[in-house]
């Protein structure tokens, strides 16, 4: 066991032996070899390979949209962000993040203070800050009738932002039928 417990890294591309190949490749490669468990060659690997190809889960993952002062955010998924010199998207990098890093952990802290703008929103709430959602109450959207909270989805399924027109259009024409 390449990782000795702690979980493979599988896309990483390594150098080894003079040969590029990825974690997984290499950790099935070694199975098929039948490299003994504390053999020369198992332990040799292992000090070479732990590092780039193995990573222990955190106990208190890093959630990029989440604050100590503020509910967790929703995460922009199609933005693309730069982070420490890789290109990626929010989702990816925020799935990155859970897998891998501590909320206490200095990646995690960086990627939040350079990254939390770009990469998380407040989903709209039809009900505002101050209103109770009547889940059940009928309302008409699109000239088709809707449960209010099924209303919900449909802001959701369009990551409409808290505060934006969108939202607020559609507070003031659905808090009556649906709010307290």
């Amino acid at each position: 066991d390449l990782c000795q417990g702690a979980q493979l890294d599988a896309n990483v591309e390594v150098l080894y032996n003079e040969t590029a190949a990825t974690c997984l490749e290499l950790g099935l490669q070694f199975v098929s070899d039948i490299v003994m468990e504390g053999s020369k060659e198992c332990d040799a690997a292992r000090e070479i390979l732990f590092e780039p190809c193995c990573y222990t889960t955190p106990s208190d993952p890093c959630v990029l949209c989440q604050t100590s002062t503020a509910p967790q955010g929703d995460i922009r998924d199609d933005v693309s962000v730069t982070f420490y010199g890789s290109t990626t998207n929010c989702f990816d990098l925020n799935s990155f993040l859970v897998s891998r890093e501590d909320q206490i952990g200095f990646m995690c802290q960086a990627a939040k203070a350079e990254l939390q703008q770009d990469c998380c929103f407040q989903e709209c709430n039809i009900c505002g800050s101050t209103g109770n959602l009547y889940w059940d109450n009928p309302t008409i959207f699109n000239d088709i009738q809707f449960a209010c909270g099924e209303l919900t989805w449909v802001l959701s399924g369009s990551s409409v932002e808290e505060g934006s027109e969108e939202c607020i259009k559609m507070q003031s024409a659905y808090y009556d039928d649906c709010c307290s």
